[in-house]
């Protein structure tokens, strides 16, 4: 099991497949449409937006709208990490595991787990995912079936998978995962035509149908940021994101960039 999750890990930190839910990830791009965003999105931080300075982040990492700067996107994304951001905290934590450069394990998972906290479905998944792989040195099944479980409450799109590779080695039951076969007994997946396990489609389509474009996206980003904000203070209140993926699209297995 412990190789087949690892190339399941790799799949999700590096090849990050395309799903029809998320027409959303960053890609490089120098057209004018996407020079206009990152021109407009340069004067969010300095008005204290930290969303903006996240944003910013992703646009140095990926080349949108300018040239790939991976070292000034990291340390935009880790600055609005420190403030809490929860969308920075899980791409610092992905980045953290995934990219050699600037891997730390330690770091990543601390990231991952303050951004799990306030629910966010992607960093939820990404743990029970790691505790599930012996290669990081972290295997722990019980926190595995803990986040395993959560992301299959709020119907992560790829847990049907993450079953189907679990139970070619053996079957989920109370003994080893016992949080995450209740979960599945609440709502159960379904058997396709393949014989591969999959969410029911009225499920997949409510997120589908929620999932806005990626202008969409940022040009309601572009409206928050006009206005300046007085003062971050030394204290970013904290909010729950249980919801965001339903509000801005579900990634499945690739590098979630905007929630």
């Amino acid at each position: 099991m412990n190789k087949t999750i690892q190339l399941l890990f790799l799949t999700i930190t590096l090849f990050m497949v395309n799903s029809p839910a998320t027409a959303m990830k960053l890609t490089p791009c120098d057209t004018d449409q996407c020079v206009d965003y990152f021109n407009k999105f340069k004067a969010g931080p300095k008005r204290g937006h930290i969303s903006a300075l996240t944003t910013m982040g992703e646009f140095y990492y990926h080349g949108f709208g300018t040239n790939i700067d991976k070292d000034k996107g990291f340390l935009n994304l880790r600055k609005a990490a420190r403030h809490g951001n929860v969308r920075a905290l899980y791409k610092t934590g992905l980045i953290y595991l995934s990219d050699k450069k600037y891997k730390n394990v330690k770091k990543g998972m601390i990231n991952l787990e303050k951004s799990a906290r306030k629910d966010f479905l992607n960093s939820t998944f990404l743990l029970g995912i790691v505790y599930l792989n012996k290669s990081f040195g972290l295997y722990n099944q019980e926190k595995a079936d803990k986040y395993l479980a959560k992301a299959y409450q709020d119907l992560h799109p790829d847990l049907p998978k993450v079953i189907d590779i679990i139970e070619e080695k053996e079957d989920i039951t109370s003994d080893n995962f016992p949080l995450l076969l209740q979960a599945m007994a609440k709502k159960p997946v379904i058997i396709n035509a393949k014989q591969e396990r999959v969410w029911p489609k009225s499920n997949i389509e409510v997120i589908v149908i929620e999932s806005p474009s990626i202008q969409a996206i940022l040009n309601q980003q572009i409206i928050s940021i006009r206005r300046p904000i007085i003062s971050l203070g030394s204290r970013i209140p904290s909010y729950s994101c249980k919801s965001c993926y339903s509000t801005w699209g579900v990634d499945g297995l690739k590098d979630f960039t905007f929630l």
